[in-house]
This record gives C-alpha cells, structure tokens and sequence, in this order.
C-alpha cells in the first residue's frame, strides 16, 4: 500500500528562513503545498 504523505503549508516570504523550512519538510517527507 502507498504511504500517504502529510500535508503541510509553508508561508513563502522569498527569505532564506522560508527557503529552509520549505527543503527541511520536504526532505522530512511531507507534501509541501501551497
């Protein structure tokens, strides 16, 4: 059976801050969305 991944939401403010948080869920498994 294929894993479901959770979903999450990132705020995007173009800052290397939003940049990080965005990759670390993605490596981390979630579906980044917007």
């Amino acid at each position: 059976m294929k894993e479901k991944k959770k979903r999450v939401f990132v705020s995007w403010s173009g800052g290397k801050e939003s940049c990080l948080a965005c990759y670390k869920a993605l490596k981390s498994g979630f579906k980044v969305t917007r």
